[in-house]
């Protein structure tokens, strides 16, 4: 037979092969398909298709035995085992290569049995050894000139096979102890082998086609994914991942040993309105990354931080191993806020600064369905506690409770507004030297009905929500002024200082109220100062212009609270007649800073050029007292000195201070800024 007759031969059935390769890419394809749902790419499931491969060998050759009639060949298997060994590597190899062989042992019987066993070991082989290009190989991005070389490098296996197997023909028949295909078969499967090579160029092409379609579809469903769990503007992680988070690792943690720490702006509506709409998400993104810097990453690095984006202008910190109880015990929320301040006023520029309020409940699956209904429950929560003035708020219980515990503090405000008996204490302001009382500020301290204390911020953030916050604020004003009739009575001269916010001031004839109602308590117009809160803008209209003229004229002092923590300072600085400036405690607690040091200079420094007594609030250590009075501030406040304290407490304090102050012994600094102490004014 001359060389083109074999060619001639070999080519006839060639069609009957490529319908054997359409049938294992049909199989190869519906493999996909199945594994689809089940999230397993070809790579991951690279001993599945090399059972599928494998098994496919087999059934081809169980038909051909059954249907057509002997010698009958199938050289698909050839691509079937080296494509088992690329796509699973030396075990899939190993597997079609047992399946395979084990076929042609079972229908053909032990003729020439080692002779195929070398044949099909050769093109195994080829097979296993491209597996090490094939795992670095990225699906998706797979190209033409890729797919050409793996096929380029099965064609040379083959030959190379074909090639060896014609060598033994060449070896003396005593060092071959096996029975060996006759020549010119050897010879015809060398040439079907080759000629073999442009079928199975389509057949890898069509195999790389769909795994590169399959691939690039994965890809945009794990793109559309991770999309849909991180904020389009920001690009962190959302509300939907927070939710999937805690569903996939909360439900495993022992019960209430995770807690959520949210991070919000109180301040918001004028930080976008100074600021402009995208200030939100440059400020969440550099929220974030304060997150993850010192000095917060070293306290938060324990808990196994994970920071989501849970609103527009919030983040929620997940923190594993912790309570609320233990944060706040431990104190270490207020230190992230405090970190998180100073990193913003780092990162701060020009404009108004963002004011940060952190809440920290307890995530405790076992009260709600799912991760997703507890958070629409904070979410609701939080919106609720929006005018809120606490800087770190602790949520003890579940959403649901706090909710039942809200109606009962609500009917308890309504019966302090109707009674004019809300729970006072009062926290005394002293001299920084003697340390002698010059006054003492009313702080709203009450209890809920299993005598846990209720944050006063969460009081008025209620009132604020129910329209009430003037009408509790003329209460605290009656219950002060009877307390301030006892104060004065008992030979105390200095004043009683009262929260008051704008909603007082807007009131109409406030002022004139207030100067009948000390009348009637025939108290000296000293003896009562209001303390206008900082946290609410003060409206430029004709009632709080009356107010205040009215105020100013009686001889009612007013004290601006909270200075450089709010709205505006330098102008409510200036628009009205303030007799006491008190800087905010987070700013002394900060005084370390050099940064922040220097804005206390700035406020003092306002302070004696307005004529205004300048106080420190929060003084708690030795060290700030030391720091404040080296900057020449004399008057303060905070647990350094005493706590709020009940009236006859404040009293016997005020006394035993008198009794116990030193002769004054300061550092050669300047002298106290601005008018004398308010309680000098006015003597019995």
């Amino acid at each position: 037979m001359s060389w083109l007759e074999l060619i001639r031969f070999e080519l006839g059935p060639i069609p009957m092969f490529m319908w054997q390769y359409a049938a294992v890419l049909g199989l190869l394809a519906l493999i996909l398909v199945v594994t689809r749902p089940l999230r397993i790419t070809p790579r991951q499931a690279g001993w599945m298709y090399s059972v599928v491969l494998g098994l496919s060998g087999y059934a081809i050759s169980a038909l051909l035995h059954l249907y057509l009639p002997p010698p009958s060949s199938a050289p698909i298997r050839y691509d079937l085992l080296f494509l088992a060994g690329m796509l699973g590597g030396w075990r899939g190899g190993a597997l079609a290569y047992v399946l395979i062989y084990g076929a042609r042992l079972q229908w053909a019987g032990s003729v020439q049995a080692v002779y195929t066993a070398i044949d099909m070991a050769i093109v195994t082989l080829g097979g296993v050894w491209a597996h090490r290009w094939y795992v670095d190989l990225e699906l998706a991005d797979v190209t033409v000139r890729r797919v050409l070389w793996i096929w380029a490098l099965r064609s040379v296996t083959l030959i190379l096979s074909g090639l060896a197997l014609l060598g033994l023909h060449q070896l003396p028949k005593d060092w071959v102890p096996f029975e060996l295909l006759p020549y010119k078969n050897s010879l015809g499967s060398l040439v079907r082998k080759t000629l073999m090579a442009g079928p199975a160029l389509l057949f890898l092409g069509g195999v790389f086609a769909m795994f590169k379609l399959d691939a690039q579809d994965r890809r945009r469903q794990q793109n559309d994914w991770l999309n849909s769990r991180k904020d389009s503007l920001t690009q962190l992680p959302n509300r939907r991942a927070l939710s999937e988070h805690l569903d996939r690792h909360v439900r495993r943690a022992a019960p209430k040993q995770v807690a959520l720490l949210s991070i919000s702006v109180s301040n918001h509506t004028q930080m976008l309105l100074s600021q402009g709409h995208e200030w939100s998400e440059r400020f969440l993104q550099r929220l974030s990354g304060a997150v993850h810097e010192e000095p917060l990453v070293e306290l938060l690095q324990p808990f196994g931080a994970r920071a989501f984006q849970f609103t527009d202008l919030s983040l929620v910190l997940v923190l594993q191993g912790t309570t609320v109880s233990a944060l706040e015990q431990s104190g270490l929320a207020h230190r992230i806020h405090q970190g998180l301040n100073m990193r913003l006023q780092d990162l701060a520029t020009s404009g108004a600064v963002p004011v940060l309020t952190v809440t920290v409940a307890n995530c405790d699956l076992r009260c709600h369905a799912d991760a997703a209904t507890a958070l629409r429950d904070l979410a609701l929560y939080l919106q609720a506690q929006g005018n809120d003035a606490r800087n770190v708020q602790f949520l003890h219980t579940s959403f649901a409770h706090a909710a039942r515990r809200e109606l009962q503090l609500l009917a308890q405000l309504g019966e302090w507004i109707d009674t004019g008996t809300p729970p006072l204490a009062y926290m005394p302001k002293c001299d920084l030297c003697t340390r002698e009382v010059l006054g003492a500020e009313a702080l709203l301290r009450c209890h809920d009905d299993q005598g846990a204390l209720v944050p006063p911020g969460q009081v008025l953030a209620l009132a604020v929500r129910h329209k009430l916050l003037a009408a509790f604020e003329w209460s605290t004003i009656e219950r002060a002024c009877r307390d301030a009739q006892r104060w004065v009575s008992t030979g105390h001269a200095c004043p009683l200082s009262v929260n008051i916010s704008s909603a007082s001031m807007v009131t109409a004839h406030f002022a004139l109220r207030l100067r009948d109602l000390m009348d009637h308590h025939a108290l000296p117009r000293a003896a009562i100062v209001l303390e206008l809160t900082e946290y609410d803008p003060v409206p430029d209209i004709d009632s709080v212009r009356d107010n205040a003229r009215v105020l100013n004229d009686s001889g009612i002092h007013l004290s601006l609270d909270d200075f450089g923590s709010g709205y505006s300072a330098l102008t409510v600085l200036a628009r009205f007649q303030f007799s006491e400036l008190k800087v905010d405690h987070t700013m002394v607690a900060m005084i370390g800073n050099p940064r922040m040091r220097s804005a206390i200079e700035l406020a003092l420094e306002s302070a004696r050029r307005y004529g205004t007594t300048f106080v420190a609030e929060g003084v708690e250590t030795e060290e700030q007292l030391q720091t404040l009075y080296q900057l020449g501030i004399r008057q303060g406040q905070g647990h350094l000195f005493s706590r709020a304290v009940p009236l006859d407490d404040m009293m016997a304090f005020a006394r035993a201070a008198r009794v116990a102050a030193m002769p004054p012994n300061p550092p050669a600094t300047a002298s106290n800024v601005g008018t004398p102490p308010l309680g000098e004014v006015f003597a019995l």
